[in-house]
């Protein structure tokens, strides 16, 4: 995931409007450990596409690492009720 990183942010310095480009940054820096990048590339990734079963999905499971159980927990159940 390390490897990854800056691969993903040098693309999306091209064009920052691409959601999963996005989940997957931040999904690479919750791996890591690194919830708050994470947080902040998740939220950029919503502001685009609002309601992206995997963005809201991973976007929760990073709250949960940041003990913000109760909004974490809202968006996983966001995230299934998006992908039906």
């Amino acid at each position: 995931f390390e490897d990854a990183i800056p691969q993903l942010m040098q693309g999306l310095t091209m064009n920052e409007d691409v959601p999963h480009g996005l989940n997957a940054l931040g999904y690479s820096l919750v791996q890591l450990g690194r919830h708050g990048d994470a947080r902040g590339a998740f939220e950029r990734g919503l502001h685009y596409d609002p309601t992206n079963p995997y963005l809201l999905n991973n976007m929760g499971v990073c709250l949960l690492f940041l003990s913000e159980f109760q909004l974490g927990a809202d968006l996983i159940v966001r995230a299934a009720e998006a992908d039906q």
